[in-house]
């Protein structure tokens, strides 16, 4: 009789990975919002010459962010809702953000425009401000000025 080797990863085969920041893994590059789902030969892929994986960090988003600087990788499950494959602010999402206006504004004058530029900004959120502050005058005791 012979006896059936288990290794603690063996539990994720099957679980779907969902990426939240570009990653190297699997023999590929990965972007924010690319899936995986596991089965054996990419959860051995990922086990080095020690042993270890760094699977074993799925469920510690604080681990991640201590190895990688951020949280790379979550269970799809664990997501509300499906993942962007862009962050509010950064040069992806404006340039979804503005190829969707555009398309918005392709619509016919009226209701129908309204509509698409409303989903627009539903979606991706209200624009940037394009107001910047440089300095901020504080009073000799560190509180704002009541007027200026």
């Amino acid at each position: 009789m012979t006896a059936t080797k288990t290794h603690p990863l063996d539990s994720l085969l099957g679980v779907e990975l969902i990426f939240l920041s570009a990653f190297e893994a699997f023999k590929n590059v990965w972007a924010r919002g690319d899936s995986i789902v596991l089965n054996l030969a990419s959860i051995e892929s990922t086990i080095d010459r020690n042993g270890d994986s760094f699977l074993t960090l799925l469920d510690d988003p604080e681990s991640q962010v201590r190895r990688w600087g951020v949280h790379v990788f979550t269970r799809a499950e664990a997501l509300d809702a499906p993942i962007e494959p862009w962050i509010y602010g950064d040069a992806a999402w404006e340039r979804d953000r503005m190829d969707a206006r555009r398309e918005a504004a392709q619509q016919p004058a009226g209701p129908l425009r309204q509509a698409a530029l409303k989903a627009v900004d539903d979606r991706f959120g209200p624009p940037p401000s394009s107001t910047t502050i440089l300095r901020e005058v504080r009073g000799d005791d560190g509180s704002r000025p009541m007027a200026r």
